[in-house]
């Protein structure tokens, strides 16, 4: 029996890709004075952007304490 496939269809298993970005404003994750957001869903629905969003906080708060 280990050579069964199993398959599932998932509806809605895809981000929503009608706004796809690689960049933005780093305004855009600046919610106050000492609080940043980030994640895909900033972007786009994926790891390299949830990778991508992180590292911009991150050099931002980097270039802020300075």
């Amino acid at each position: 029996h280990w050579n069964m496939l199993n398959a599932y269809r998932i509806k809605y298993g895809l981000p929503n890709l009608k706004t796809l970005k690689n960049e933005t404003d780093i305004k855009d994750f600046k919610l106050t004075e000492n609080l940043y957001i980030c994640g895909d869903h900033l972007l786009n629905g994926s790891i390299n952007a949830a990778i991508a969003s992180g590292r911009m906080v991150a050099d931002a708060i980097a270039r802020e304490s300075e």
